[in-house]
């Protein structure tokens, strides 16, 4: 996208100098001072809403989480979905790894996203046929630390939780089970919409009240999902009176592994950058 925009404003820049020399040429005006592309670029960039955004070369990362999802709407469509959430305890920035097969081509698909919280932007990079490219998006720093302050806050609430607490909303069934090396009991909430079923693990060990409080559409696993201060997620079934489903499976927790996302390699355009 970058690369036709460049592209376009070097064909206008082209066409107003073939005019300025048509018009030099018949009224013998005085030389033409050199142009400044890179003005003009840059102008035309911001038109189309394409700015510089600030973000790191490399991220690093110290520990990481696979989950799977499987969702089926009402008419029976299924997609699967896996998920790689690679994070550091102490940071608020993350990313997300996943892929997908595509149901028209039946090749998988792979994707990344990365919340860089340092620059308060959001990178989307993707590649294909060996071309790599991307986007990156500025957040908006105020609703950002809106939202940082309100976790932080909910995960402290969290850390003074009994150990045998259990939301007044959900109830334990008794069941037990491990996932990916971790006991979790089971607990259950029902309405006249549906039902969620919660595999829930108390282990301190992938506490991640304050990991993934800062992760935007992941707060829900960081506490104990709707289960609020009960523990960690391992497994959410989620039915509606519709017969949709929504399953998420962690299949992994590794705390001690360690991730470095290089995207100097990436094409990126920035969009909402100033």
């Amino acid at each position: 996208m970058r690369n036709k925009a460049i592209e376009a404003i070097k064909g206008k820049e082209q066409q107003e100098e073939q005019i300025e020399e048509q018009q030099e040429s018949s009224q013998q005006a005085e030389p033409r001072q050199p142009k400044g592309s890179n003005f003009l670029e840059k102008k035309m960039m911001q038109a189309m809403g394409l700015n510089n955004v600030a973000y790191e070369q490399s991220y690093n990362f110290t520990s990481s989480m696979v989950m799977d999802i499987v969702s089926v709407d009402s008419l029976s469509h299924k997609e699967n979905m896996q998920y790689t959430t690679l994070y550091n305890p102490s940071d608020k920035s993350f990313a997300l790894m996943f892929e997908q097969v595509n149901p028209e081509t039946g090749k998988k698909e792979k994707g990344i996203m990365i919340f860089d919280m340092k620059n308060y932007a959001m990178l989307i990079l993707s590649e294909e046929n060996g071309e790599r490219s991307g986007v990156a998006m500025a957040m908006p720093r105020d609703s950002v630390e809106m939202t940082d302050d309100a976790m932080d806050m909910a995960a402290d609430e969290v850390e003074e939780y009994p150990d045998d607490f259990v939301h007044p909303m959900y109830k334990p069934t008794g069941s037990s089970k491990k996932i990916a090396g971790y006991r979790c009991d089971e607990y259950v909430y029902q309405n006249e919409e549906g039902s969620i079923n919660l595999w829930i693990t108390k282990d301190n060990k992938i506490n991640l009240s304050k990991a993934y409080g800062h992760m935007y559409g992941f707060q829900a696993l960081a506490t104990g999902g709707w289960g609020y201060g009960m523990g960690t997620v391992m497994e959410m079934v989620f039915k509606d009176n519709s017969e949709a489903t929504s399953h998420m499976l962690v299949k992994d927790i590794n705390p001690d592994s360690h991730w470095n996302l290089d995207v100097s390699s990436y094409q990126i355009v920035g969009v909402g950058g100033e």
